[in-house]
């Protein structure tokens, strides 16, 4: 009998018989490889193990953890007091927000704000040595005699005059600092 002579069912079978054998021995070769993988593994596994152990111990010491811990209890926060709707609002308004912060985060910016947090921290201690009475008017007036005092005063009206303008009703939509004007009438000495 040759090949020819078998019937065309009969040869398919064998050929399925074939790739099925072809399969097994493949995923046998495979499997032959993950057993050499899980041998190179299990020789480095306490190795990468004490490794991963000594940089867990490394990031729980700084801090990482209860940094993660707190910063999932401000998430927590943020879910619970904002709904999808104030979301929305929010990145509206995103490049606005971070137009802002990059002009607060100026050096010129961060050393006034500084200034002005230790000034309300000064003053914060003064509270306890100053005396029940408020100043005087004549008191203000002598105070007036101090450049610095004449200075800020200036800039703070300045500044002030700068909100009213851009935020008033008269703003016409107009969206610019004005330009400060000249302080000459403080720079002279009060007598």
């Amino acid at each position: 009998m040759t090949i020819t002579d078998v019937p065309t069912d009969r040869l398919d079978v064998l050929e399925a018989k074939i790739d099925r054998l072809t399969d097994q021995l493949s995923a046998l070769t495979s499997l032959g490889m993950v057993s050499e993988l899980v041998a190179d593994v299990t020789r480095l596994g306490p190795d990468v193990m004490a490794s991963v152990v000594d940089r867990l111990y490394e990031v729980d010491r700084k801090g990482y953890f209860r940094f993660a811990g707190a910063a999932v209890g401000v998430a927590d926060r943020v879910v619970t007091n904002f709904d999808e709707h104030d979301v929305e609002l929010l990145g509206d308004n995103v490049v606005a927000m971070l137009e802002a912060l990059r002009e607060v985060t100026q050096p010129e910016m961060l050393a006034f704000v500084s200034r002005m947090v230790g000034a309300v921290h000064a003053e914060q201690e003064a509270v306890d040595w100053e005396t029940a009475e408020p100043p005087s008017l004549w008191a203000l007036a002598r105070q007036m005699r101090d450049p610095d005092v004449r200075r800020g005063m200036a800039r703070a009206l300045h500044t002030l005059r700068s909100v009213a303008v851009e935020t008033g009703p008269h703003a016409d939509g107009r969206t610019e600092t004005p330009t400060p004007t000249p302080t000459n009438d403080v720079k002279g000495d009060v007598t």
